[in-house]
């Protein structure tokens, strides 16, 4: 009874964010688009329910422009974000300590690590001072805003530190160090936050925590992002290439066109990727019936299978179960 009065007191006599509910994404493998939506669905369920969003991480880093967008949509968030490097013996290698270091709170489980931040390009190391400068200087603007060491922002890229929970912590790098779940939510409660440019202290009791699950768009980029993945579709697609030239049999040619399509649509905005799918199986089935191609339907069936899928990919999720002037190319650069 003791404890719930000094909560109504906090409410109402302090600045205080009461969390209703805690909106986890997982961030597992490679950071992509589909990694970019899933937190963007997470956080306007935070904001219009007054909730929290946690992003456990795993992950050895991503696309450097979905990361960039993914710390900007943080950085606007009106509901609290917390970046849990999670569970034991995980890692937050380059992206995923971009997006660490850009949320409210960061965290690290026991025996994780962090760093590695310098960017790579086609399998090769960035060292043009143009593009090193411009991510040392945002990743330390970032984290000096929530006062964190911004020498281990720029040592992380220069010379690709990498730092432990405890160490992370003791540099000041991160705000706690939580053994689980329930361990850092105890932890943070009562942390002071700036949200809408307010400082503001979490009020953590009793919440729900609900799951924000992938949409099957998001799924599918996911899977199609995974380097192993992809590296395969590269190799099929060549190999047919190589059948088409010497068989001459035009139904090769269209299924390693169709491979490499689909490549690409990796890198796609997810929002884009339904329109994508259903427009590639809409040409396809033209193709095969207007142009008469003799793959004895083969083309028209891929082609009807990617215009459900598109049409599946733009429903909802249940979130429970000019010219512009570049640094460079972002989308070309990974991070990590």
């Amino acid at each position: 009874m003791r404890r719930f009065l000094l909560l109504l007191l906090l409410v109402f006599f302090s600045n205080a964010y009461v969390v209703t509910t805690v909106y986890v994404v997982e961030i597992n493998g490679v950071i992509g688009p589909n990694t970019l939506s899933q937190i963007q669905r997470a956080i306007a369920l935070a904001e219009q329910n007054s909730g929290l969003v946690l992003l456990l991480l795993n992950t050895p880093g991503g696309l450097a422009d979905t990361t960039l967008q993914i710390m900007k949509e943080i950085g606007n968030s009106q509901a609290p974000v917390v970046g849990y490097v999670y569970p034991d013996y995980s890692y937050a290698w380059s992206a995923g300590t971009y997006i660490l270091m850009s949320t409210h709170i960061a965290a690290m489980a026991p025996h994780t690590v962090i760093g590695s931040c310098q960017p790579i390009a086609g399998g090769t190391p960035i060292n043009e001072s143009k593009t090193l400068n411009a991510l040392i200087r945002y990743l330390e603007t970032v984290a000096k805003s929530y006062g964190r060491n911004g020498t281990f922002a720029r040592l992380c890229i220069t010379q690709n530190v990498n730092l432990g929970a405890e160490e992370a912590l003791r540099y000041k790098v991160i705000e706690v160090v939580a053994v689980d779940v329930n361990d850092l939510l105890r932890k943070i409660n009562g942390s002071s936050v700036v949200l809408r440019n307010q400082k503001t202290e979490l009020v953590i009791a009793g919440v729900a925590i609900r799951k924000v699950e992938p949409t099957i768009t998001e799924t599918l980029q996911m899977w199609l992002s995974d380097p192993v993945v992809s590296s395969i579709l590269s190799l099929l697609a060549f190999i047919l290439l190589l059948a088409a030239f010497l068989t001459g049999h035009p139904a090769a040619v269209v299924a390693a066109i169709i491979i490499l399509v689909i490549s690409v649509f990796t890198f796609m905005p997810t929002a884009w990727l339904g329109v994508a799918l259903i427009t590639l199986g809409a040409v396809l089935i033209m193709a095969e019936v207007l142009m008469g191609m003799a793959t004895h339907g083969v083309v028209a069936g891929v082609g009807v299978v990617l215009v459900v899928v598109g049409f599946l990919s733009t429903y909802p999720a249940n979130v429970f179960s000019g010219e512009l002037i570049y640094i460079r190319d972002w989308w070309l650069i990974q991070l990590g």
